[in-house]
């Protein structure tokens, strides 16, 4: 009997149209990595994620591994490093640091077009100061890259660009909808809880590749406008499945996985028609997956 190839045309016709002093909480995770400097090679240094799409760098080593200088007054908990160009101070449980005197946010975010601090700080944990990482790239100045850890997560034949980092679920799904968004919003990047894009959470809309809406008697209603971008070379759609992945978490902790193959299977050409247009069952929620003309649908029913 022929195979019935679920997906693989709808994706082509989609490609082509398209601080106190604190210790470690129970939301934070810590890997190692081996971080590379400015070309300097540190390994086995743990990295914290703080489950907000955010993973923080112990700062210490990294400054040392650059060749610039670091000095910590435990008195006042701050730490003066000081640069080619440059005097740093920064100060424990703090959103901002002093920059040749002047103070700055850790870390910026766009929010109507205006540039205006995300919030996050700097911290202790484990007796060390960690920052956010994208501050120790950008307000600090250091070419940071993390090998290791991450890699072992991006585990799927679809490359994604070097710099991406891929945020995992800690929350698991609410019966209140708009509670859901806002989870998805703060841990997976989604833009107002309901589309992921791919370019970024202040990216045009109209670029996003999933959406989470509603539907009668569902938990969630998600709409695929693509699965990836190019197997073949890097690309920010091919963070998608990585991304979906993680959504499946969100509503199916214990059984995830098997949606995820099922769609997967289907956008990579496999006969999947078993699936289609027909109810099965993971973690207690009815699932329906149904081709539009230019999307899939996957519904998952309320409990």
């Amino acid at each position: 009997m022929k195979k019935i190839k679920i997906f693989a045309s709808l994706l082509s016709a989609i490609l082509l149209m398209s601080a106190s002093v604190q210790t470690s909480s129970a939301a934070e995770t810590k890997n190692a990595y081996t971080i590379e400097a400015n070309g300097t090679t540190l390994t086995q240094q743990m990295v914290v994620d703080e489950g907000r799409d955010s993973l923080s760098v112990p700062i210490a080593p990294i400054v040392k591994a650059t060749g610039d200088s670091i000095k910590w007054n435990n008195n006042t908990q701050t730490a003066i490093i000081r640069q080619k160009d440059a005097v740093i101070e920064i100060s424990a449980n703090k959103t901002t640091i002093k920059l040749n005197g002047k103070s700055v946010p850790l870390v910026t975010k766009t929010m109507n077009n205006v540039i205006v601090p995300s919030g996050e700080k700097s911290s202790i944990i484990d007796g060390k100061l960690y920052v956010p990482l994208e501050a120790a790239k950008t307000v600090f100045g250091y070419d940071i890259k993390l090998i290791g850890a991450e890699t072992k997560k991006l585990d799927l034949s679809y490359p994604v660009p070097s710099e991406w980092v891929l945020s995992q679920m800690k929350s698991s799904a609410t019966g209140d909808y708009q509670t859901n968004r806002k989870i998805l919003e703060d841990e997976l990047g989604f833009q107002r809880g309901i589309w992921y894009n791919p370019y970024g959470q202040d990216a045009y809309e109209g670029l996003g590749k999933v959406r989470v809406g509603l539907a009668e008697g569902a938990i969630a209603n998600i709409d695929f406008l693509a699965w990836y971008g190019d197997k073949n070379q890097e690309h920010v759609s091919n963070t998608i499945p990585y991304v979906s992945r993680e959504l499946f978490r969100f509503y199916l902790p214990k059984e995830y996985d098997k949606l995820f193959k099922v769609m997967n299977d289907g956008y990579s050409g496999k006969d999947i028609s078993k699936y289609i247009n027909k109810s099965f069952t993971l973690d207690g929620r009815k699932i329906t997956i149904t081709e539009n003309e230019r999307s899939v649908t996957v519904k998952i029913s309320k409990k």
